[in-house]
């Protein structure tokens, strides 16, 4: 079931972002887009991807010990500063990369999950194509500049949904705002998000940023508020806008729209369908909600599709 929005672009935000989207995370429903079919380098893309991978292939078992490597420890952007020989839970790794971008971490899990760099860059491509992101392509786990590596909003959106509604290890992850590291020597140091909303903004339950040059910065947020929960994705921003740019998406979408249901459960749609003369309900088996904007007459159009009409008998539950 598609039901289209009627937007009026007079109560669009205006911001200095050179891309940005608002979507649902329930539907998907494009609440606000600005060149969210562009090609833009967002290195964020990448650790979303890359910690998506290593959960989802380690079959959420975080508790395994990865050993660092030299290729890890020499990586640039090394926040961590971690040491060959050491070891951490693929979970601590998890966090580190998802808090601070640390590209150590991330080219340790990559190397643990995929065995080597190569493989592993196949898997993130591969989910990319599961989740039919045509205009994302990876080159490394990292996130570090290479010219032919790139996404947009529309797709970091996306990947964004599908994590976060799939993986309650990665939803555990992407909503920490902090977390105790321990060094090897003993000291214990807090992880802390770079994504300010996380300290500034109610509801806020997941969060990633991330650069590559720091008047184009990225901050991807999910925020909930009672039933209803967006996504903020914010590419290639003044670094001055980045999170005023994600205040003025986020408060466009729950000024201005509300969450109802579209079609109720055991609800007949339509007319339903002529089978050998015989006509037939269709029904919903749950039911469906839909983001609209705030007041009457929201429904543009409203359309729905038989895949492939059963034959004669059906039965109740019959797909």
């Amino acid at each position: 079931v598609d039901a289209k929005l009627d937007l009026d672009p007079a109560k669009s935000p205006e911001i200095d972002a050179a891309s940005a989207i608002l979507m649902d995370s329930e539907r998907g429903q494009i609440l606000y887009q600005k060149n969210a079919g562009e090609r833009l380098h967002i290195s964020a893309a990448n650790k979303i991807m890359s910690c998506l991978v290593a959960i989802q292939n380690s079959k959420e078992n975080l508790d395994a010990k990865v050993t660092i490597s030299k290729e890890a420890a020499d990586v640039e952007g090394s926040v961590l500063n971690l040491e060959v020989g050491e070891k951490y839970s693929l979970e601590e790794l998890l966090y580190a990369v998802m808090l601070t971008s640390a590209n150590d971490a991330a080219i340790a899990l990559a190397e643990y999950t995929g065995g080597d760099m190569e493989s592993f860059i196949t898997l993130m491509n591969n989910k990319a194509q599961e989740l039919n992101l045509k205009d994302t392509h990876f080159t490394n786990a990292t996130g570090l500049y290479e010219e032919s590596q790139y996404t947009t909003a529309y797709d970091v959106a996306m990947l964004t949904k599908y994590a976060i509604s799939t993986s309650p290890q990665f939803s555990r992850i992407f909503a920490a705002h902090l977390k105790p590291w321990t060094r090897k020597n003993g000291e214990t140091i807090i992880l802390t998000s770079q994504n300010e909303l996380f300290f500034s903004y109610d509801g806020v339950d997941g969060g990633k940023t991330g650069y590559n040059q720091k008047e184009q910065q990225t901050a991807i947020t999910t925020v909930t508020r009672g039933n209803q929960r967006f996504i903020s994705v914010i590419l290639d921003s003044p670094e001055t806008s980045v999170f005023a740019d994600s205040l003025k998406l986020l408060n466009y979408g729950f000024d201005n729209f509300r969450k109802d249901v579209l079609v109720h459960k055991n609800e007949p749609i339509g007319e339903g369908i002529t089978i050998q003369e015989n006509q037939i309900n269709l029904i919903s088996r749950i039911d469906i909600n839909y983001t609209h904007p705030i007041g009457k007459g929201y429904i543009k159009s409203f359309e729905y599709n038989v895949v492939k009409s059963p034959t004669l008998p059906v039965e109740s539950n019959e797909v």
